[in-house]
């Protein structure tokens, strides 16, 4: 692999647009006032509270989350205390701006100066990304750790065979490895990072790669390790960084059918009965119980509601299929947390008079289904240099697989600037030369079919979200 010499990217006008993106956050933060903490807020709090009151941090009796951004909180708390909050989404607010400098540069790295510019512009106004750096929800600290590794491992990727680039290695899966004790979502995700740097040597040195690849999982473990000996020390059981896959089986598997993203209705009279909606995505064959695990701790409660979600698959396979489908809409659909906390009426003052509000939901819901319409555009058409599409494909593919499980669109936040990106490759140029061949246009074709389907799927269920919170 030839090295390509690269201009240094305008490092002041990214910082500029950065800070402007701040300003706009600012300006939002100061608008929402006084939220009141909401669902897994309070738990966050919670449990940065027990750590500063009795030295202990505890799990939240269905899940044993990362400590990272408790630890945040907690900091916060015991240094400032009753405006701690406020303090809290005022650094998020602030460390926001390294999303946005970091996006502006994977966008420069994945296709060309021009994408990167308008990658920043889309960050800067994009609200369903505003709106978490105003709730005490951890989705902007992990993305202030995660996408500078993805970045690092990107460079790396690009580098030429005869340069290890160990250094880059090393800080990506640091940083990884912090935003893992943020979020443990990516659990799996290093994994296949992993695995994908000892195939980039395929044509090389094995042994090499294996190298590579160790630098990369070791530098990831020395962060995590000692957490996971904490958990092993406190359950006697292996838990690498957290245990919530098996409460989100059981919300999205083993209960009847609900979605965080939108108040809860009577599915039956919001679809009907004889409705193909209700039939294949709501509707529960009957034997499938959803009696929660009764083991004596969170982790071994986690692996039985594990075990009975995969007696269910086994047992229903084609209704399984079907709910699966469901989630991916959930995930894919154009609404957001900004949009869910207008139809909780979470938000109060300026930002709840009625023009205002009216005028946000409109702009929050073209920004979501635009960007994702877009970011397919972009990945179909535009998306070109072999590293970007290894890269951000698999990234993207793991976290919608992950979306199969309990899909909300708090967790197309995680990949929202890889998004953006996308959709900003498409809108500088980068994919016309490509709108001139067969393949591609299929693909955006085969792909805007499933979109719209998905979306149809949903429909019922954003209208009447929609209208709630109009």
């Amino acid at each position: 692999m030839l090295r390509v010499r690269q201009s240094r990217p305008p490092y002041l006008l990214y910082a500029g647009v950065a800070l402007l993106g701040v300003l706009v956050r600012a300006v939002f933060l100061m608008l929402a006032g006084d939220l009141d903490a909401f669902a897994d807020e309070v738990n966050y709090i919670y449990l940065a509270l027990s750590w500063n009151r009795f030295s202990i941090y505890p799990d939240c009796v269905r899940y044993l989350w990362p400590p990272g951004y408790p630890f945040f909180l907690a900091v916060l708390l015991r240094f400032f205390q009753a405006d701690a909050i406020f303090i809290a989404k005022a650094c998020q607010v602030v460390l926001s701006g390294i999303i946005g400098f970091v996006t502006m540069l994977l966008a420069e790295r994945v296709f060309d100066r021009r994408a990167a510019k308008v990658a920043g512009g889309l960050w800067c106004a994009y609200l369903p990304l505003i709106a978490f750096t105003h709730y005490t929800w951890p989705e902007t600290l992990f993305l202030v750790f995660f996408l500078p590794g993805l970045y690092l491992l990107l460079t790396w990727w690009t580098l030429a065979e005869g340069d290890s680039g160990a250094g880059r290695l090393l800080a990506a899966g640091l940083l990884l490895g912090v935003a893992l004790l943020i979020k443990e979502v990516i659990l799996y995700l290093v994994v296949a990072l992993v695995l994908l740097v000892v195939w980039r040597h395929r044509r090389g040195s094995w042994a090499r790669g294996v190298g590579h690849a160790s630098l990369l999982l070791l530098s990831t473990a020395a962060v995590v390790v000692p957490w996971t000996l904490r958990n092993y020390e406190v359950y006697g059981r292996l838990a690498p960084v957290g245990a919530s896959l098996g409460e989100n089986c059981y919300q999205g598997i083993l209960r009847p059918y609900a979605a965080f993203d939108y108040p809860q209705v009577d599915y039956a009279q919001l679809y009907g009965r004889e409705h193909a909606r209700y039939r294949w995505f709501v509707e529960r064959p009957p034997g499938i119980t959803a009696q929660r695990a009764g083991a004596p701790n969170v982790v071994d409660r986690s692996a039985a509601d594990v075990r009975q979600a995969q007696r269910v698959m086994v047992e229903h396979p084609k209704w399984f299929a079907r709910g699966r489908l469901k989630r991916l809409a959930n995930w894919l659909a154009p609404t957001s947390f900004f949009v869910r906390h207008y139809a909780l009426r979470r938000y109060d003052g300026t930002l709840n008079v009625p023009s205002v509000r009216r005028t946000l939901l409109v702009v929050s819901i073209v920004e979501s289904a635009a960007v994702i319409v877009l970011a397919l555009a972009g990945a179909t058409l535009a998306l070109r240099k072999p590293a970007a599409r290894t890269v951000l494909g698999w990234t993207l593919l793991y976290f919608m697989a992950t979306a199969l499980l309990v899909g909300m669109s708090r967790h197309r936040g995680a990949v929202a600037p890889l998004l953006i990106v996308l959709a900003a490759g498409f809108l500088s140029g980068s994919g016309r030369p490509w709108l001139r061949r067969k393949r591609p246009v299929v693909l955006l074709a085969i792909g805007g079919l499933i979109v719209g389907s998905l979306w149809w799927i949903n429909y019922p269920e954003v209208a009447l979200f929609l209208e709630r919170a109009w």
